[in-house]
């Protein structure tokens, strides 16, 4: 039995806050039931030398509420990946970011084309990194960040 978040078929759903935007807090660490499950060598553009195939990693729904364009925020305490997959199997990566060197935020886009689409986000130590984070889904795009 898997733990809650180690695959895409037992994914954590983020949490509705009731303002509009959506979280999730969690440990990157192999004793918290996690393994290394999912690498972001599929993702499409993705370029860097090493990736999360040796870290462990945590799953979690976003069903979107709306059509639209929704932003993943990721803070984390070590340098983390984010990536999104489009199917509940984890097989259709359609978008990664590991931007931030070492400990930083990365900011992850997303379209939704219809209330009600579900994506996978993996959080992944890259390189093996572990460590804390937080993850935030707000409907707001990247580029409207220092106007709210």
């Amino acid at each position: 039995q898997s733990t809650s978040g180690d695959l895409c078929a037992v994914a954590a759903p983020v949490a509705d806050d009731g303002d509009g935007t959506f979280s999730g807090n969690g440990v990157l660490a192999a004793g918290a039931g996690l393994t290394p499950s999912y690498s972001s060598e599929a993702c499409p553009g993705y370029t860097a030398p090493f990736d999360g195939a040796a870290a462990v990693d945590q799953v979690w729904t976003f069903t979107a509420p709306a059509a639209g364009s929704w932003t993943v925020h990721l803070s984390s305490e070590s340098d983390a990946q984010l990536y999104a997959f489009s199917d509940a199997a984890c097989s259709a990566c359609i978008a990664v970011v590991d931007e931030a060197s070492g400990f930083g935020d990365e900011q992850l886009p997303l379209e939704a084309g219809s209330a009600g689409e579900v994506f996978y986000l993996v959080v992944d130590g890259f390189d093996g990194d572990v460590g804390a984070y937080s993850l935030h889904v707000t409907s707001c795009p990247p580029e409207c960040e220092g106007a709210k």
